[in-house]
């Protein structure tokens, strides 16, 4: 597999960030003052108005996930069978674990409907994390 050069790290990173902070300006004031509006007695609820338009908030999800797809695509700064083994293992454990996962849930609850970007975000984020914590333990064993 073809994977981008070390420095694409950093730059998937900085996307990431990007896309968080731009979508957490509107996305992360609006949770707030839903919350806030139902846990308050207050007779007055706080009328959310938006700094960013609607498009930008969607735009930066896709920002977001286009940086950690450039993160996972790219090489650490030493790649060698081992790291490829472990990013096979982490590929395969989250398609697993994500179809596994829909399934539940479509038999729980068949009205719920995941969005692409969650679903995806989900898996980049799953695969991050087990990767992380299976290099951790074969290297502690």
């Amino acid at each position: 597999m073809k994977l981008l050069p070390h420095v694409f790290k950093w730059i998937g990173i900085t996307i990431f960030f990007i896309g968080f902070v731009l979508g957490a300006i509107d996305d992360g004031r609006q949770g707030f003052l839903e919350g806030y509006n139902e846990t308050s007695h207050d007779p007055v609820k706080i009328e959310f108005k938006r700094i960013l338009p609607e498009k930008v908030s969607q735009i930066a999800d896709y920002v977001l996930l286009f940086g950690l797809l450039i993160y996972v695509l790219s090489k650490n700064k030493r790649d060698d069978e081992f790291t490829r083994q472990m990013r096979y293992e982490a590929a395969y454990i989250v398609f697993v674990t994500t179809i596994i996962f829909v399934l539940i849930l479509s038999m729980i609850n068949s009205n719920l409907r995941l969005e692409p970007s969650t679903f995806i975000g989900i898996q980049l984020a799953l695969y991050l994390i087990i990767r992380y914590f299976r290099k951790k333990s074969i290297l502690d064993w």
